[in-house]
């Protein structure tokens, strides 16, 4: 009896350790790519002048906040998910938020450094 309660106990664990990995993978994946996505925007806006900078500044400002939306995001829907799939369908509809945040903040920074 008290190798069947040890043996139950053992599967216990590596279930809940299991399922701490796919939840760290989606969240780790993801959060890689929301980063992927505000470096990749911040490379393309020059900041070689101080009118450009000023432009580069508020862009930055403004991916920084959807960035960290995007992680509050992820990490809810990691957390309410009951499976690694679930997860990642969730949270890459966050990926897409962020993205669209990106081409809006992109678009506003060429017409900023096109007008100082």
């Amino acid at each position: 009896m008290k190798v069947c309660a040890l043996v139950v106990l053992l599967v216990c664990c590596i279930a809940q350790n299991a399922s701490a990995d796919w939840r760290s993978d989606v969240k780790i994946s993801h959060y890689e790519h929301i980063n992927s996505i505000v470096n990749d925007t911040l490379r393309r806006i020059p900041n070689d002048s101080p009118a450009n900078k000023r432009c580069y500044e508020e862009a930055r400002q403004t991916l920084r906040t959807a960035s960290f939306n995007g992680y509050s995001k992820v990490d809810a829907c990691v957390r309410e998910a009951s499976t690694a799939g679930n997860a990642n369908v969730c949270a890459q509809k966050v990926d897409t938020e962020v993205f669209n945040v990106s081409l809006e903040v992109s678009r506003a920074a060429r017409a900023c450094v096109a007008n100082p």
